[in-house]
């Protein structure tokens, strides 16, 4: 982390520690990087519990939802946002202020703080656990007292669900890196390996390719070790296709399908090269998909001006369509219908479209049915920010407005993997 993003994160942290009104900082992907005593107090949680979660880890209900929607709203459109919720040991109704503060181009955080202080005492404090249970033999990294010690963003990492199983070698002949990136595959549920040396990865690599279950990405330390296990993999005609992630490389690779990552490598990093890698890799060298009967397309957008745009260009395309106008009926649409992909705007009434994505993925991993619909994320105003939200909430991809034929037809092709053509108006 740079200085000067440390001294302003740090000043933020600190800032929260002597105030009476309870206050808190969060990450990009709305983690708690600190809390003050008051704010700890008020929600009945110890402070050490709150380390790396969301709030909606700790606290199940539609107004915490609503309020993570608040905090997504801040982040992408850098708007001060206020947001009410009931205290469950008075009955009383709470506000609290958000707003975004941004220590470099690379990274934005959140403090929030309640507009004044409730009235707290031990047995408030008593009747929040019980109304806010917390498993808190859950393993975490504690803060230090008075929150000095700052945790980086993204510490604690969840399951990425758009290449969740998928199948990672990592390569490195340093025992450390070694166990380290093997750590940090397994917190992402995905189905990763680790081998001490390049000669021990192609062997691993081959023997997966031969048990039917291919290595489907390669991450590699940047030393003359990995070189030469990059170059026996793309001299092998079946592994062509492998995407390679270079760790610490400071120059663009020679070889293709391979990605540098600069040091210092960052976690953040590797996950976001992990899901384009293998996503590209899916798109290019797909599974046979599964026919699906009826619906092509699952459009949700609530403003009329762009519903009518999406008739007029899916029209043109021969797709069976379907919009709806609210999160909600997304949902229930989906469950209905099946559709082979979903386009969705990601600030709708009812439920946004973060939440309806979130739902949707919760109900395919309890139906019988495996298969995983794609979500596309309809976004604006900050592409990158947009992103990173969009695939937190469960969605694979996202398209920008405004919107025009050519990019949305080309999207939706990738997707259902198929050649779609747009018919002359004429």
């Amino acid at each position: 982390m740079a200085a000067a993003q440390d001294d302003l994160l740090t000043m933020a942290c600190r800032r929260i520690i002597d105030l009476d009104t309870p206050a808190c900082v969060k990450n990009s992907e709305l983690r708690y990087v600190a809390v003050n005593r008051a704010y700890a107090d008020f929600f009945g949680i110890e402070m050490e519990a709150f380390a790396g979660l969301r709030s909606s880890d700790l606290i199940s209900g539609e107004e915490i939802e609503t309020r993570e929607d608040v905090e997504r709203r801040a982040i992408v459109f850098g708007t001060e946002e206020s947001v009410t919720f009931l205290d469950p040991a008075t009955n009383a109704r709470h506000s609290m202020l958000v707003e975004r503060f941004q220590p470099d181009d690379d990274s934005i955080f959140l403090f929030s703080m309640f507009h004044q202080a409730p009235p707290a005492t031990a047995g408030d404090q008593a009747i929040r656990r019980e109304n806010n249970p917390m498993p808190y033999a859950m393993p975490l990294n504690p803060f230090v007292e008075a929150m000095t010690t700052i945790i980086e963003a993204g510490a604690v990492q969840q399951p990425i669900d758009q290449i969740r199983g998928a199948r990672v070698l990592a390569v490195s002949d340093d025992a450390c890196n070694c166990e380290t990136l093997a750590d940090l595959l397994s917190k992402w549920a995905l189905d990763g390996h680790a081998a001490e040396n390049g000669a021990m990865g192609f062997a691993v690599i081959e023997a997966a390719h031969g048990y039917g279950g291919p290595v489907e990405c390669l991450l590699v330390d940047s030393d003359p070790d990995g070189d030469e296990l990059i170059r026996r993999v793309r001299s092998d005609a079946r592994f062509a296709n492998l995407p390679v992630i270079l760790l610490g490389g400071e120059t663009s690779s020679p070889f293709p399908l391979v990605t540098s990552i600069p040091s210092p490598v960052r976690d953040d990093t590797i996950r976001a090269a992990l899901v384009d890698a293998i996503q590209s890799k899916r798109r290019c060298d797909p599974p046979a998909p599964q026919e699906r009967a009826g619906l092509d397309v699952l459009v949700a957008e609530d403003n009329r001006v762009h519903q009518i745009v999406f008739e007029r260009i899916l029209s043109m395309t021969g797709l069976s369509y379907l919009i709806v106008g609210n999160g909600r009926a997304a949902v229930e649409a989906w469950e209905t219908h099946r559709p082979s992909m979903v386009v969705m705007d990601v600030l709708l009434p009812a439920i946004s479209g973060f939440q309806a994505a979130r739902e949707i993925r919760q109900r395919e991993r309890k139906s019988a049915d495996p298969a995983r619909v794609p979500i596309v994320g309809v976004t604006s105003y900050s592409p990158e920010i947009d992103r990173s939200l969009c695939l937190d909430a469960g969605m694979d991809d996202q398209i920008v407005k405004p919107l025009s034929p050519e990019p949305l037809v080309a999207k939706i092709s990738e997707w259902l993997r198929r050649d779609i053509a747009i018919a002359s108006a004429g």
